[in-house]
């Protein structure tokens, strides 16, 4: 249900007008596609939990980060990518270190849940990137 929620965000952030997105800076772009998972998670019952992380990686490049999720019931990480990115992943794991959720579809915008909060680990991987470096961003939101 969760990961549903999100399909119609990144859905309805592909229809924001390419003109604006090709000719803005691309971690405006990041910001842009935050902002339409924000209006959409919204909609459907959830807010920002006041975490996301945002960067630029290569490549087969990666990046670990802790997430502390809290104030909900459920939770679901957004992540989100430039126009140069084509495939981004994200893996998410409890304290334990056990796998809790991932998203490796061969898309650019992944999304993993959480039923508890905690303290996680997300690994977000950029598996696909035309022109290095490509901005990423991750962000939480809670229900």
């Amino acid at each position: 249900m969760i990961k549903f929620a999100y399909v119609a965000a990144a859905a309805a952030a592909v229809l924001v007008p390419v003109t604006a997105v090709t000719a803005a800076p691309q971690s405006d772009i990041v910001q842009m596609l935050f902002d339409k998972a924000t209006e959409i998670y919204g909609g459907k019952g959830f807010s920002p939990t006041g975490w996301e992380t945002r960067g630029e990686l290569k490549q087969g490049g990666e990046v670990t980060v802790q997430v502390a999720l809290k104030g909900g019931s459920e939770f679901s990480i957004v992540g989100v990518c430039d126009t140069d990115c084509t495939n981004l992943d994200i893996y998410l794991t409890d304290a334990s270190g056990k796998l809790v959720d991932s998203d490796v579809e061969d898309d650019d915008f992944p999304i993993v849940a959480a039923s508890a909060p905690g303290t996680y680990t997300a690994r977000i991987v950029m598996v696909g990137c035309s022109a290095a470096p490509c901005a990423y961003g991750a962000k939480a939101f809670k229900q």
